[in-house]
């Protein structure tokens, strides 16, 4: 970076922020120095600090729908004739086009076209986006129009389009003359629920600073920008933030003019927690979502009626730092994961970012005393049965047969002891509060199916219920079966991805350096054989359903997500969560999610829970659907825990 962190607190230097409000208009239409600027005697410092005495509320505008006499043709030729605004592109361009759009982030057509930005959902009825995409002087105050595409790709608008009736903003933003850039931020309001309700919509959350600290907390964000294809929708991401203050983000995500009010996304589970505004060639800024300025947004909605979903994080004392593996099993988490977390790769995780618990001792029959070394990650159960043999071998630490107990419900205490449990309710892929998702105990009823035949091309989806039906859609997606693993009591077939990805070579760590080698000296160390074939299933990802190929091993279940970055096409599951969860924890990850409450998952009574009681505590104006068990609509609105009381 040309700024280092130190100088952004105590140095005062020059940074000019160049607005990412696309224009695309001739340039003669708008001066070609619409960005906001930075004045020669001011320091960055002076952007951290939000000016209360110019915010005395907010104001709201009627919107009209744009003159139809602008024709796509004529405004695709405007966009051709532009100038290019400032480019914020840090580096090498690292986003990659969502192809279909995620539909909950919009296109934003403002005055007829004549300008373009980015919203995100965040309501039905309401959009997040920039403070200068509604307002500006360069705008002649308020925008005229504005119309929302969400999910736009390039001329398909597969949830077709609605007209904003209402802009609005803070009036710190207007009484500043768009100087103070914390204020840069303001909602869309549609005029009805309908185009909301069919895409759907994220949380907005005002995180602990710890929180958006963490070296993981991978930020993202998705826009359409300027320098791509027409209005293609693109997804920046990153590993950490560079700074974090009380107001705003400072990130090196790769950005354009027209991505300005993207919403910035945490990795795990999308939540929103600030609005992408400016950039410089060095670092780019977005507005944090803070405690008072999800009050000004909360107080705008309920002045025009519209209501959005909402969480505020409890502070916490600062987590205690991540344990620390055994020797063995570190090496062994070094080799293949090391590069992804010191970015020498780009590929999924095979173990995790961390253990998440300390080494612990687990019964084991063969093990001496009967218990042995175990440690779990995200993906697995690294174990060491016996101790005194070859630490040299890869086999020396394994990873457990984790999916076959948790099918088959057998909780494995030895070579031949084991203790029968229910099989896992818990979902192989995808949310973990999808209620339509197979789960382990779904692939239970599959462990016999024939095998595919040698390069046939899989076609077939199971449900929850493990119904198995045949969609022949799913063929251009060109999947086969490959590799058939016949040893005693298995008989299945490795579909292609896997295989391929199971003889994958790579970056690893070995020796104390970076090396190219193949990933698993053995294709079967890390999956074990396959104990189904590879089906075809209908999960959520991010609350939106993805047409998504798995395939369950004796050790891991493997995903393939054709809609994914190609480095991210073949993922492994879960399974050490999921296994630790279901052996510690009753299906904790899992649980019967009531259907009244589809925003996020409320188990059903009993016992009945109150909105200060987990997990819903912390959640507000979120979908209520009757019965409403819980009795969390107490007004009936249809909006769950309006003011987040017990």
């Amino acid at each position: 970076m040309g700024v280092s962190h130190s100088s952004w607190r105590a140095g005062a230097i020059v940074v000019v922020l160049a607005s990412l409000f696309a224009m695309v208009a001739p340039a003669a239409a708008v001066p070609s120095d619409a960005g906001y600027a930075v004045q020669e005697s001011s320091s960055v410092e002076s952007l951290r600090t939000r000016h209360a005495g110019q915010a005395a509320g907010a104001i709201v505008h009627s919107l009209r729908p744009a003159d139809d006499s602008l024709s796509t043709e004529m405004l695709r030729s405007k966009a051709k004739s532009l100038d290019p605004r400032p480019n914020q592109v840090i580096g090498d361009d690292e986003r990659y086009q969502l192809s279909p759009g995620n539909p909950r982030v919009a296109f934003l057509e403002i005055n007829g076209g004549m300008y373009t930005c980015s919203g995100t959902f965040i309501g039905p009825r309401v959009l997040l986006t920039a403070g200068h995409c509604l307002w500006g002087p360069d705008l002649g105050g308020f925008i005229e129009s504005a119309r929302v595409v969400p999910g736009k790709d390039s001329w398909d608008e597969p949830y077709g389009s609605e007209y904003a009736v209402t802009a609005w903003v803070n009036e710190g933003w207007v009484n500043s003359n768009t100087e103070d850039l914390t204020w840069d931020w303001g909602l869309l309001i549609l005029g009805s629920d309908t185009l909301g309700n069919s895409v759907g919509h994220y949380t907005v959350g005002v995180l602990q600073t710890p929180t958006l600290q963490s070296a993981t907390f991978n930020p993202a964000i998705v826009g359409y920008p300027g320098d791509k294809s027409d209005a293609t929708q693109w997804k920046g991401q990153k590993g950490a933030f560079l700074e974090i203050d009380n107001f705003l983000l400072f990130h090196d995500i790769d950005t354009f003019s027209g991505q300005s009010g993207s919403a910035v996304f945490r990795g795990a589970d999308e939540m929103v927690v600030g609005v992408h505004t400016n950039g410089t060639p060095t670092f780019n800024i977005a507005q944090r979502m803070d405690p008072e300025m999800l009050a000004y947004l909360s107080s705008g909605c309920e002045e025009m009626d519209c209501w959005f979903s909402s969480y505020i994080e409890a502070s916490e004392p600062p987590p205690p730092p991540p344990p620390t593996p055994n020797g063995a099993i570190a090496r062994t988490w070094e080799r293949t994961d090391k590069p992804v977390a010191d970015g020498q790769a780009i590929r999924t995780w095979m173990w995790g970012p961390q253990a998440f618990t300390e080494p612990v001792q687990e019964e084991y029959a063969e093990s001496p005393n009967q218990f042995r070394t175990v440690q779990y990650f995200d993906k697995s159960r690294m174990e060491i049965t016996d101790p005194n043999g070859d630490s040299n071998s890869i086999w020396y630490v394994t990873n457990g047969l984790l999916v076959v107990e948790l099918v088959s419900g057998r909780l494995q205490l030895g070579d031949n002891e084991f203790d029968q449990q229910m099989p896992a309710q818990v979902n192989v892929a995808g949310d973990a509060n999808d209620p339509t998702g197979p789960t382990y105990a779904t692939m239970a009823g599959l462990r016999d199916d024939t095998p595919w035949s040698a390069g046939a091309v899989i076609t077939a989806r199971v449900d929850r219920d493990g119904n198995v039906t045949f969609d022949g859609s799913l063929a251009g997606y060109g999947v086969m079966a490959a590799e058939l693993v016949d040893v005693p009591g298995i008989q299945h077939r490795v579909a292609a991805p896997f295989w391929q990805f199971m003889n994958s070579s790579g970056m690893i760590y070995a020796n104390g350096q970076f090396v190219t080698a193949p990933l698993f000296e053995n294709p079967y160390y890390a999956t074990g054989f396959p104990i189904t074939e590879a089906y075809w299933a209908t999960v959520k990802v991010g609350g939106t359903p993805r047409d998504v190929l798995m395939q369950c091993f004796e050790r891991r279940c493997l995903t393939y997500t054709p809609g994914n970055p190609v480095e991210w096409q073949v993922e492994m599951g879960n399974v050490g969560q999921h296994y630790y969860s279901w052996r510690y924890e009753g299906d904790s990850l899992s649980p019967e999610c009531d259907a009244a409450y589809p925003d996020f998952c409320i188990p059903s009574p009993p016992p009945d829970l109150d909105c200060g009681d987990a997990p819903i505590a912390g959640h507000t104006g979120f979908t209520v659907l009757d019965p409403d068990p819980h009795g969390l609509d107490v007004d009936g609105d249809g909006i769950g825990c309006e003011g987040n009381s017990p």
